[in-house]
């Protein structure tokens, strides 16, 4: 019974590391696509001036009753006479800008409404927050992993040479 659990215990484990591991791999490759897709659209994207004309406050609360506020500045910047408000996805706890400060923007000369603030936070954080998770999912369970591995070999590998090493001194009495 006890080598029952054991078995068991050993195959739930197995089968979660592999799992953190298959989701592991689907963050770092959206991540990496995200990457990928953002350095072609900065690479291709237009820079033009915006205006902050104002901010939006979302307040969200946590699970222990506090709560905080991010804002999200808006951007107007005009592309062949037609005004565009930048869909600013990232917020931030504090305020850098103030109403009627320029911004750089860039946007997709193909799709102007497609845009985003000229910042490092704005431009890589989705994509480098998703590498980040999608490596420690994939480096972790595959640390353990080799781990276990190693440790089997090495076991098995002892066993063999115990056994062998019987068989040899078997071996040697008969000859005798």
């Amino acid at each position: 019974m006890k080598k029952i659990k054991k078995v068991l215990a050993t195959s739930f484990t197995l089968g979660l590391l592999v799992i953190f591991l298959i989701i592991g791999f689907f963050l770092f490759r959206y991540g990496w696509q995200t990457f990928l897709y953002q350095r072609k659209f900065l690479t291709n994207g237009q820079r033009t001036t915006g205006i902050v004309v104002g901010f939006t406050q979302k307040r969200s609360s946590s699970t222990r009753g506090g709560s905080s506020i991010s804002t999200h500045p808006e951007v107007d910047y005009q592309v062949d006479e037609t005004t565009y408000r930048v869909p600013n996805t990232v917020s931030t706890s504090f305020n850098t800008w103030s109403t009627g400060d320029q911004v750089t923007v860039i946007y997709d000369p193909v799709d102007p409404e497609k845009a985003v603030l000229d910042t490092p936070t704005n431009k890589w954080f989705a994509s480098i927050l998703l590498l980040i998770l999608g490596g420690g999912f994939m480096f972790f369970p595959s640390f353990i992993l080799l781990t276990i591995i190693y440790r089997l070999v090495k076991y098995q590998v002892r066993k063999t040479k115990k056994t062998a090493s019987l068989a040899f001194k078997k071996l040697l009495k008969k000859l005798k």
